[in-house]
C-alpha cells in the first residue's frame, strides 16, 4: 500500500477486500468501486460510497472520508412514470423508491481513512463491520412495498397538515403509486393533496410542474394501471 492513499485507490482496496465477503456476495462492485448493486425480482438494493478529503479530528490527520448511503429501489413504483418525467434517461434510471445513510439506521455513518495510512488495518475492519451490519439492517427494513408504505407514505397519510416542499414534484407521484397499489382506501384523499400542491408549484413556476400539470389525469389514469412498469 502506497504512503499518501487517493481517494480512488482506496475505493478499489475497500471494494477488492469487501467483494470476497460471503454477506455481500449478492452484490455486483462496478468499475470505478464506488457503487455495490444487487438486483432483485422487484428493483434493487445498492449501497454508494462517496468519498471526501477531510480532516480526522480525533487523530488530527488529513483523512479520506467515506460516507456510505443504502438505496432501495421497486421497479413497479418508478419505470411506469418514464413517459412523463422531466428527468435525463441517467438521472431518472437512478432514482430510487428510499434511500438513508447509517446514521438513520443506528449505525455509523462517516468512516476515516488517514492519508497516511496508519491504523489502516483498524479503521478497515470497524468500517467493514459496521458496512455489513447496516446493510442487513437496511435490506431487511425494505422488503416489501408494505415496509415502504409503514415507513413513507402512513406517516403523510396520518398528518393531515404535513406539507409537501416546494422541491417534491416528480417524487409525489411514486408515493401515489406507492399508496394506490398498497392501500387504495388513502389513494384520493392523498391524491387531492398532491393535486392542490402541483397548483402551488404552477404558480410558483416549478419547471416539472409546469411541463406535468396539464398531463395530470393522464398520470394518475396510468398510474393506476398496477401492469404498466411491473
Amino acid at each position: 500500500m502506497h504512503n499518501h492513499i487517493k481517494s480512488k485507490e482506496l475505493l478499489e482496496i475497500l471494494s477488492n477486500r469487501l467483494k470476497v465477503k460471503s454477506s455481500l456476495e449478492r452484490y455486483e462492485f462496478s468499475k470505478n468501486y464506488k457503487t455495490l448493486k444487487q438486483r432483485v425480482n422487484d428493483g434493487y438494493y445498492k449501497i454508494e460510497l462517496n468519498t471526501y478529503l477531510s480532516f480526522d479530528l480525533d487523530r488530527k490527520e488529513v483523512s479520506n472520508e467515506i460516507i456510505p448511503y443504502y438505496y432501495r429501489k421497486f421497479d413497479v413504483l418508478h419505470n411506469w412514470f418514464k413517459r412523463y418525467t422531466a428527468l435525463s434517461n441517467a438521472d431518472f434510471n437512478s432514482r430510487a423508491s428510499i434511500f438513508e445513510g447509517g446514521g438513520k439506521l443506528g449505525f455509523t455513518n462517516q468512516f476515516h481513512f488517514l492519508v497516511n495510512c496508519h491504523e489502516f488495518e483498524v479503521d478497515y475492519l470497524f468500517f467493514e463491520s459496521e458496512l455489513i451490519k447496516t446493510e442487513n439492517v437496511f435490506f431487511n427494513k425494505f422488503l416489501t412495498l408494505e415496509s415502504l408504505y409503514q415507513h413513507e407514505a402512513l406517516p403523510i397519510i396520518s398528518n393531515k397538515d404535513h406539507k409537501f416542499h416546494f422541491h417534491e414534484s416528480e417524487d409525489l407521484f411514486v408515493l401515489l403509486r406507492l399508496v394506490y397499489i398498497v392501500a387504495p382506501e388513502h389513494f384520493e384523499d392523498l391524491n387531492n393533496r398532491v393535486y392542490i400542491h402541483y397548483e402551488n408549484l404552477v404558480v410558483e413556476e416549478h419547471p416539472h410542474a409546469i411541463l406535468q400539470f396539464p398531463m395530470y389525469n393522464d398520470i394518475i389514469k396510468d398510474l393506476k394501471d398496477v401492469k404498466i412498469g411491473g
